[in-house]
């Protein structure tokens, strides 16, 4: 499936079964949350895997990954889990990134 985001097009793999073991091994079972959210995201249930395809400058492709996944989080979602920098977030800190406030912090 491809979604449009401007100019961007994002390709997503929805799976109505949990993300691979290794994937969740190296995103969830790694990251430095507290073991009950640990726990929490590793009981997913479905995922969906993203991909930019269209072109675009790297933060552009980034900025459409980004309100991909956090459009697919409004639907219930868990949290984020990104295999490539072996990282995830829980909803509740990734819902906290969604103001430019928030970003200033990393400045």
């Amino acid at each position: 499936m491809a979604i449009h985001i401007g100019t961007h097009r994002v390709g997503a793999v929805l799976s109505e079964s949990p993300m691979p073991e290794a994937a969740a091994r190296v995103t969830i079972g790694s990251a430095p949350w507290k073991e009950d959210v640990r726990r929490r995201l590793l009981g997913h249930r479905a995922f969906a895997a993203l991909r930019c395809i269209g072109g675009g400058t790297p933060i552009e492709q980034w900025t459409a990954l980004y309100k991909t996944a956090m459009a697919l989080l409004d639907l219930d979602g868990l949290g984020l889990a990104n295999e490539e920098t072996w990282s995830s977030f829980p909803a509740e800190v990734a819902d906290a990134l969604r103001t430019p406030e928030s970003w200033e912090r990393f400045r």
